[in-house]
């Protein structure tokens, strides 16, 4: 029959090839819709009934069309993301009606609907997902003025860089000089509706409307990505340069966490950073291992999540599960195989008691295999803790009760890769037409630079490495591109990062407009006034 047909048709289209990372990127394009919608009526969506409940097949077309295949649902047709859609809606609608009501966000891995609620949590819509959230940075928000200050000296951390030494007591890197500042503060500030701190640098005359703010977060998360921090080290995939996420950071499981200790307190005023950007949508550009924001959502964890930061580690627990069944190859592989196994930061752990004594028998293998990924795994707990608990201290922790480990890390770090497509969507004119030859120059100019110039641009004209997620109320009233007045090929660019503003001078070839915007992005070293 026709009913049969259509039927058939509809579920082809909605389940046939279609895998998690697929339902994953679908929910990504719907998030970007959802929040660009909200930027543009300045109206928040407050429950299930949002902009993505209303799209439509052409809509969702258009939109695909804009992604120009960079998103994994580029390898389904139109009609079958739309008819996915319609299923991952009757799913949230579903869950909204007879789930939610009676679901405690705090408590849910406590109740077996809680539980099944937070193993579909990729699926939702972000109305769903998101219920919620704006009205709860509301209601725990204080009316604090914004008065503290930080007060830093860089010249001690570059002396402390220049020496190649650690911060181990926190006391000179500008992360662990404002560290030591925010302990005096009142859990208030940092849930102020305003600005929540002013920085101010050392013999630096910067006046912070903003620039100095943003440049104070991209330096702390460069620093902690460096030796001289103890707080984070890289993961053995990137010390080994082999694996996938190469770039990436853990949590130390070395540094120390007892009261009154330096870790301690860097971590706690980390976690206050992280809840700082989740409720004003600041970005701190930290690049961590997906198994640091799953532990922050408390997700859980599996061999594949050790692969993603140790492919070594993964690998040769496969390797003695396999040969566990010959125990000839398996006491020739492994006769000095124990009970220890040793974290990402090289410390030696004893797996049960003992077991430096002890040998792993083919018997024991998966026993062996199971503790040490559950050490692995859970290595940096105490570290993620403090983390949390700072977190926790700025924004209540129900509000990520559904979200994904990447709908975490992007809310907090931007958009890893800087796109020029979508720096030019948000550019304004002023002063000088979109069609001016210079306007050409800068464009292409950005569009042959490496990520790097681009983070170093982006850093020039805004004061950060990132740039926030399309729609979002950040960018404010967008890219200024001014002329520059009076100014030549002989003349450099100039920039105001608290206005998000370029004066770009009249180039007469691409060649000076390459020249000179390389040069003054590679040597500012940084903000004199922003």
């Amino acid at each position: 029959t026709d009913m049969a047909d259509a039927w058939a048709e509809f579920t082809r289209l909605g389940f046939e090839g279609w895998l998690v990372d697929d339902d994953e990127a679908l929910i990504h394009l719907l998030q970007r819709l959802s929040e660009s919608s909200s930027s543009a009526t300045g109206v928040a969506s407050t429950g299930i009934i949002g902009v993505s409940q209303q799209l439509t097949l052409s809509a969702l077309e258009g939109l695909l069309a804009e992604q120009e295949g960079s998103l994994g649902v580029s390898r389904h047709s139109a009609r079958s993301a739309y008819v996915r859609y319609l299923l991952l809606r009757g799913l949230s609608n579903l869950i909204c009606a007879d789930v939610l009501p009676f679901a405690d966000l705090r408590q849910l891995k406590l109740a077996r609907h809680g539980r099944l609620l937070l193993q579909c949590r990729q699926f939702l819509l972000p109305e769903l997902r998101d219920s919620g959230f704006r009205e709860a940075l509301e209601r725990t928000s204080s009316a604090s003025s914004g008065e503290e200050a930080l007060h830093l000296d860089r010249s001690l951390a570059l002396a402390c860089k220049e020496a190649g030494r650690c911060d181990a007591g926190g006391h000179v890197m500008i992360f662990a000089q404002a560290a030591r500042q925010a302990m005096r503060w009142s859990g208030k500030v940092l849930r102020s509706r305003a600005p929540p701190f002013r920085v101010r640098y050392r013999d630096e005359p910067g006046q912070d409307s903003g620039g100095v703010y943003r440049d104070f977060l991209d330096t702390v998360a460069d620093e902690l990505m460096s030796p001289q921090l103890p707080v984070l080290i890289p993961s053995p995939n990137q010390v080994a340069d082999i694996g996938e996420n190469r770039e990436t950071y853990l949590l130390s499981p070395s540094l120390k966490t007892a009261a009154g200790t330096p870790g301690r307190r860097m971590l706690l005023f980390l976690g206050q950073l992280m809840g700082t950007c989740l409720r004003r949508g600041d970005v701190l550009p930290l690049c961590l291992s997906k198994v640091v924001w799953k532990g922050l959502l408390g997700e859980q964890l599996d061999l594949k999540d050790l692969e993603s930061f140790d492919l070594a580690s993964a690998e040769s627990c496969r390797h003695i599960q396999q040969l566990a069944s010959n125990k000839d190859e398996f006491a020739e592989a492994f006769h000095e195989l124990y009970f220890t196994a040793r974290d990402s930061a090289g410390q030696e752990h004893e797996l049960i008691e003992r077991g430096r004594d002890l040998r792993v028998s083919p018997e024991k293998a998966e026993e062996y295999v199971r503790l040490t990924v559950e050490m692995r795994l859970g290595e940096a707990k105490r570290q993620l803790a403090l983390v949390r608990a700072g977190i926790a201290s700025v924004v209540p922790l129900e509000v990520m009760a559904l979200w994904t480990w990447r709908c975490l890390e992007e809310r907090i770090t931007g958009i890893a890769l800087i796109s020029v497509d979508l720096l030019q969507k948000y550019a304004k004119y002023e002063g000088i037409s979109p069609e001016a030859p210079e306007v050409g120059f800068l464009w292409q100019t950005l569009r042959e630079m490496s990520q790097e110039d681009l983070r170093r641009f982006l850093h020039f004209v805004w004061g950060r490495n990132r740039l926030p997620q399309d729609g979002h109320p950040k960018w404010g009233e967008g890219f200024k591109i001014v002329r520059q007045a009076t100014a030549d090929d002989r003349w450099l660019p100039t920039a105001h990062t608290c206005f998000f503003q370029l004066d770009l001078p009249a180039y007469t070839t691409e060649e000076a407009c390459k020249e000179r915007i390389l040069f003054a992005i590679r040597n500012c070293l940084h903000l004199g006034i922003a």
